[in-house]
């Protein structure tokens, strides 16, 4: 399958999920809102898809197009009234993939007393985290997540050293501690990476739910 064949392929799927999902929802009786709000997720987890085999050429439409189907199933539960941010993440698809992982396999009972905030500043703004999980009645920061790009974070000593530096410093000022990620094991894992994340959210933050 050519490149432009690929692209056309994926249009007509993420019509058809919209088509599904819609019914999904009104098998379950959703409400318009959160009905819009999911598929319009799916819709951006396609183009995440769209974009990421333009940029890399990777010619595997088998897992990319399993890891959709598996966010169709993780709405078709609906648990997650979010709204979708990519214009936040238009310069880094890979926060947006994990930003749509960890909403879709948020545990409802969490995201009634906490919510997602991409891009935190931090420090009297000295410092931005690409996702900080905030209290809903405080704003209070419990734990923050970091994308690490290899160019960005980590190709130098030297930036190593700077990471934890502003690290510890975050924690000592702020009082969170900060969750590393690679960008390879975001694309590869995302939802796994994030069903785990939220297991410790649980046992850390809410063990009486």
């Amino acid at each position: 399958m050519n490149h432009h064949i690929f692209i056309s392929s994926i249009t007509e799927l993420q019509k058809d999920f919209k088509r599904q999902f819609l019914r999904i929802c009104q098998y379950h009786q959703m409400n318009s809102e959160k009905t819009y709000y999911a598929s319009e997720h799916i819709v951006c987890m396609l183009e995440y898809i769209k974009f990421f085999y333009q940029k890399e050429q990777i010619d595997d439409r088998t897992s990319k197009k399993a890891l959709v189907f598996e966010m169709v199933d993780a709405y078709s539960n609906f648990k997650l009234p979010t709204i979708p941010m990519a214009h936040i993440f238009q310069h880094s698809p890979i926060e947006h993939l994990f930003y749509i992982s960890l909403c879709s396999t948020m545990p409802e009972y969490i995201w009634k007393l906490s919510y997602i905030m991409p891009q935190k500043t931090v420090c009297n703004n000295k410092y931005h985290i690409d996702f900080a999980l905030c209290d809903r009645k405080t704003g209070k920061v419990k734990i923050g997540i970091e994308c690490d790009g290899f160019h960005i974070h980590y190709n130098t000593p030297q930036k190593v050293e700077k990471n934890n530096i502003r690290d510890r410093e975050i924690k000592k000022l702020e009082g969170f501690d900060i969750w590393h990620y690679s960008g390879s094991e975001i694309y590869h894992s995302s939802l796994t990476l994030a069903k785990e994340f939220w297991k410790y959210v649980a046992i850390t933050f809410y063990p009486d739910h």
